[in-house]
């Protein structure tokens, strides 16, 4: 539902409890808690002080997206390409990678998408690792020069490309040459990032495809802390941190420690008869078992040896059981 502040002033979870029927304070403050809600497009806080007109927006089942909503979408690739052909978005595959700077991770991305039939060219200004590329690297196209030069960019048409990848060392001229490439009409470009307010700022500029080592980084280390600290239980496989942090995605895998093995997930809904109930602000988002990918419904059950994916704006899962309530 999507509520307006008519007080100056008001805390948002008192104007929560004053405007949703049958909603405590004490709940509001529990939904809040779980990011839950949101305030002009970002979760909100129980003491944020409201202004008139504000956006407060509580999701539910019958939530309706807006233009200018952020989604991720999760699904199998076969479904997604549907989605997306549904939706009108259906691309054509990438077959030309253009990388600009010939770092380890250039090595290893190009390693990965030769598998799949990708061409790569690397831009690199330094000719002993023109060499070195060029000897590991014996399929891609190696390039000696400056890649945000424009008469190297003319020259070697390095825009005629399918895909754009800025893995300089420095984030300015990673954030130019990307945002060059996206003026350009490059299908997908993308950009390493480690400067958390350069990270911010390119959304602003509409690139929406940033990485940030840093970050993989610090998400490994947190997922194996929370593993340490869980020695009993399901341990955290991957954890991923998306809109800033708002929202992490957990892998665990189920064990015979996991309390709601066998039950469909729709008796975990706070309103069945089952004590067992999902926290708010959880998603089981999707359920991979024997090589598939299961996208979950009411009557899907999980089953030990599962790796489950959970969407979550609760920060800090340990075990799988964290879910419940």
């Amino acid at each position: 539902m999507t509520l307006y502040a008519d007080l100056s002033g008001e805390r948002l979870d008192a104007f929560l409890a004053r405007t949703v029927e049958n909603l405590t304070r004490s709940a509001a403050q529990k939904l809040l808690d779980e990011g839950c809600v949101l305030r002009n497009g970002k979760p909100g806080k129980k003491n944020d002080k409201l202004n008139p007109g504000d956006e407060i927006i509580v999701p539910n089942g019958r939530f309706v997206p807006q233009v200018g909503d952020l989604a991720y979408i999760i699904g199998s690739q076969q479904e997604a390409a549907k989605f997306f052909r549904a939706i009108g978005r259906e691309r054509n595959p990438i077959r030309s990678v253009t990388v600009l700077g010939g770092s380890k991770i250039a090595t290893y991305l190009t390693w990965a998408v030769e598998k799949v039939g990708m061409k790569v060219r690397i831009v690199e200004h330094n000719d002993e690792k023109c060499l070195a590329l060029a000897d590991q690297l014996p399929n891609a196209t190696i390039i000696h020069g400056d890649g945000t030069d424009t008469a190297v960019i003319e020259a070697e048409n390095l825009m005629e490309t399918d895909a754009f990848i800025a893995l300089t060392n420095r984030d300015e001229e990673n954030l130019l040459i990307a945002m060059a490439a996206q003026r350009t009409g490059v299908r997908k470009v993308v950009a390493k990032m480690n400067r958390p307010n350069y990270i911010a700022m390119t959304r602003e500029f509409g690139l929406d495809s940033i990485f940030s080592p840093k970050e993989i980084t610090a998400n490994q280390i947190s997922a194996y802390v929370r593993t340490m600290d869980n020695d009993k239980g399901n341990n955290v496989e991957h954890l991923y941190q998306l809109l800033g942090g708002a929202l992490e995605a957990v892998e665990f895998t189920a064990s015979a420690a996991t309390r709601f093995l066998d039950i469909p997930l729709k008796e975990l809904n706070p309103h069945s008869k089952n004590p067992m109930s999902l926290r708010g602000g959880i998603l089981i988002a999707a359920i991979a078992r024997d090589g598939k990918t299961i996208i979950p419904d009411g009557n899907t059950i999980v089953q030990a040896g599962d790796r489950v994916i959970i969407a979550s704006t609760i920060k800090g899962l340990k075990d799988l059981n964290d879910i419940l309530q």
